[in-house]
């Protein structure tokens, strides 16, 4: 089976090879909106039923994007601030371009040294637990990422330094290797993993402030909490509920 896929459309995936008739194109099927990162580096909302053709953060490599179910447990994913517990920080909303290109991102404001915020978010009863958050310097550069909780109890956390774009410091990931990835425009996509041996009761996701820099900001956007070894695409929550792609 050769597929190039030049050319889509809902439902299908074009296939230019053989060239003779019938073509053989590829059926295609997804019940729901989902993202990619379109040509020009951006995270990108693509209709039900059509094909995602996803690209590096340069606008390059562009390939067919397929990818398991997933749900996204974190309610308001862009909404880092209503109904959050905060430690010596305060959250703005909406004060910089986000990956998206559009101005949502979060700006996270600390007065102290380890300053953070934190929320329990819905169960879980996979086997995997991965959460994942899109960050970006601004005078504070070193942050922490961390799931905990539950029972039977969950620990993961990843600290990356965001003007290296290199991870610093993991725990609790057992076998799962934390990950950054970058996006562009100096913001990566970090994650931290645990795994567990059954459901796992209204886990407390938290980021934090680790470097030495007591007053300052870093940015933040698009939380994701999922049941599986690794991150998915992002997938946006921007109601009260949980949304599945």
């Amino acid at each position: 089976i050769i597929l190039t896929p030049t050319g889509y459309k809902a439902g299908t995936l074009y296939n230019v090879a053989p060239i003779d008739e019938p073509y053989e194109d590829f059926d295609f099927a997804r019940t729901s909106t989902a993202t990619r990162i379109n040509s020009s580096g951006l995270v990108s909302n693509v209709a039900t039923g059509v094909p995602r053709i996803n690209y590096d953060s340069n606008g390059e490599n562009g390939h067919i994007l397929l990818e398991p179910t997933s749900t996204n447990l974190v309610t308001y994913s862009e909404d880092l601030k209503d109904g959050y517990s905060t430690n010596n920080s305060s959250v703005d909303l909406n004060d910089a371009v986000s990956p998206d290109g559009t101005t949502t991102a979060n700006k996270f404001n600390s007065t102290a040294t380890g300053s953070s915020i934190s929320k329990a978010h819905a169960n879980s009863s996979a086997l995997f637990h991965t959460v994942s958050i899109f960050l970006k310097k601004g005078t504070i550069d070193i942050v922490t990422l961390s799931v905990t909780g539950g029972s039977p109890a969950i620990s993961a956390s990843t600290t990356v330094n965001l003007t290296s774009g290199t991870i610093t410091a993991s725990s609790g990931n057992g076998s799962i290797t934390p990950t950054i990835t970058n996006y562009g425009n100096d913001w990566y996509r970090i994650t931290a993993s645990s795994t567990s041996n059954g459901n796992v009761a209204n886990p407390t996701i938290s980021i934090v402030n680790s470097s030495t820099t007591a007053s300052g900001y870093f940015y933040m956007w698009g939380l994701q909490f999922e049941g599986l070894s690794y991150a998915t695409s992002y997938i946006p929550t921007l109601t009260g509920s949980t949304e599945t792609r």
